[in-house]
């Protein structure tokens, strides 16, 4: 089914590839929508290498539907501006600089992110989170990674993440006051590293523990649990 066909004349959710950003339609005059010279700034658009898929696929769904009907709705109008506006020179190159700067250990902090985000379910970011997760080699603009990692929950979760671990495997440890599960008494340490944290909280690191007397290895936070005397 050709795109123009549900998206004529509606409102439009543009998607960044890598998050979606809401945008108004704004008032377009009729000779904006019906100018000859569509073709070629759609033309020139299309071929573009810096494009994503899905642009690409809408910009080639609005051509056909301009070279038909010698116009474009609003909402066209408007979402293939907002993609002229997202790949002029000077954005262009004010993301090549931030990819520049864009270093190994904020990819690693990045994925640790999207990998909580997409192990809990969240409705947040779905789609950077799944660039970050499908592509090694996925650089955000600054804009995205400024939104995605500047705040107080990912920074948390980093933490958690990489700090270095209280208890040791093989320690045997308890329930501390923070525990209100009363689903174990006493446990041995199997593995504290690699398991991604659930909470931005302090002591939130995550343990696999297997209590005494079960079978199965249950995940506790640290600041649950205290070493047994």
């Amino acid at each position: 089914m050709s795109y123009y066909r549900r998206w004529s004349g509606r409102s439009f959710a543009y998607n960044n590839t890598q998050d979606v950003v809401r945008s108004e339609v704004l008032q377009v005059s009729e000779e904006e929508l019906t100018d000859p010279g569509l073709t070629d700034r759609i033309k020139n658009l299309v071929i573009r290498p810096d494009l994503n898929s899905w642009e690409k696929e809408f910009l080639t769904s609005i051509g056909q539907y301009q070279l038909l009907k010698k116009r474009l709705s609003a909402g066209q109008y408007n979402t293939m501006r907002k993609i002229e506006e997202n790949h002029n020179e000077e954005k262009l190159a004010k993301q090549k600089a931030f990819a520049d700067t864009f270093t190994d250990d904020m990819r690693e902090n990045m994925k640790i992110v999207a990998g909580i985000y997409r192990e809990t379910g969240s409705p947040y970011h779905q789609k950077l989170v799944d660039s970050i997760l499908s592509d090694d080699k996925f650089v955000p603009t600054e804009e995205q990674y400024n939104k995605f990692m500047n705040n107080k929950y990912a920074q948390g979760y980093v933490v958690n993440a990489k700090v270095a671990p209280k208890f040791k495997i093989g320690d045997t440890v308890s329930p501390s006051s923070l525990d209100k599960s009363e689903t174990w008494k006493s446990a041995i340490i199997i593995d504290n590293v690699g398991i991604l944290p659930r909470t931005h909280a302090a002591g939130g690191k995550r343990y696999s523990i297997l209590p005494y007397g079960q079978m199965k290895p249950i995940l506790v936070e640290e600041r649950q649990m205290k070493i047994s005397r």
